[in-house]
């Protein structure tokens, strides 16, 4: 479903993180998951990569 995919991660907590970067994985997507915002940027540069929010925390 979601091959060809590459999706930015941003998520701080562990069991959060490897739960989502397995699912996404089982559906195709290439994840790059990161625990900063600051690291994340590039990688939210390319045309093809999507983001997950996380509602809890403000925008860093």
């Amino acid at each position: 479903m979601l091959n060809g995919f590459r999706i930015a991660l941003v998520e701080d907590d562990e069991i959060m993180g490897h739960s989502l970067v397995q699912r996404l994985e089982l559906e195709g997507a290439e994840v790059i998951w990161m625990k900063q915002v600051g690291r994340a940027i590039g990688a939210l540069r390319t045309p093809r990569a999507h983001r997950r929010g996380d509602l809890r925390h403000p925008p860093a």
